[in-house]
């Protein structure tokens, strides 16, 4: 029997151009403005354990990434993303312990956030669409692969004071590719998540970015 333990702990910084926080994000901050350019660094940090009868495993996973954001007009903007990745694994055995280190680059992104709507007679609607350009489907090293994968993804929420309401929805494609020597179809992915979040007024809304790893 195993037993799985995740602990997740994230931090983003963003340096930003006027200045702006991205956690809680402002419902005016979901989109830039025109001409407006933000530079976002983040850093995601996640230990794993995982028992069983044999052996232990522990892992540190630490995800970076780099972004640039940038309005070419009030309703939409463009950007740009660099991840990396270091996993630091120790295997247990009850005798000896293994340890081995993992580093590399692992996805060069580009994509396009665009509003549709605000929030005013009707729910605000936002969408994004984005594609990898530059894939590392390696565990340990580089195998890369191009405009593999991508998706495609549709928000809408209503502010009801103190309250907002959110639904997110949208389709994510992984092309076939080679890894370690293996060629795999992950499999594509519909979506919906659903959220309530709480405001402290109108203006201000918590819609968590999230970064992932493979």
């Amino acid at each position: 029997m195993k037993l799985r333990k995740a602990i997740g702990i994230i931090a983003t910084f963003a340096i930003t151009m006027p200045c702006q926080s991205d956690l809680p994000l402002n419902i005016e901050d979901l989109i830039l403005d025109k001409k407006e350019l933000q530079v976002e660094l983040g850093l995601n940090y996640a230990n794993v354990n995982d028992y069983n009868y044999v052996e232990r495993k522990d892992n540190d996973i630490f995800t970076g990434s780099f972004g640039i954001r940038y309005g070419i007009s009030d309703e939409t903007e463009v950007y740009g993303r660099l991840m990396g990745l270091v996993d630091n694994t120790r295997a247990h055995d009850g005798t000896a312990t293994d340890k081995h280190s993992t580093q590399k680059w692992q996805e060069l992104a580009v994509g396009v956030n665009h509003r549709f709507s605000d929030d005013n007679a009707t729910p605000a609607f936002l969408g994004f669409s984005e594609i990898a350009i530059i894939d590392n489907t390696s565990i340990d090293g580089s195998n890369w692969v191009y405009g593999k994968s991508g998706q495609v993804e549709f928000t809408t929420y209503r502010s009801i004071d103190p309250l907002v309401l959110s639904l997110t929805t949208g389709y994510r494609f992984t092309g076939s590719r080679t890894t370690d020597g293996r060629k795999i179809k992950p499999g594509d992915s519909i979506f919906v998540t659903p959220r309530i979040s709480f405001a402290v007024n109108r203006d201000a809304i918590f819609i968590p970015k999230t970064v992932s790893y493979r």
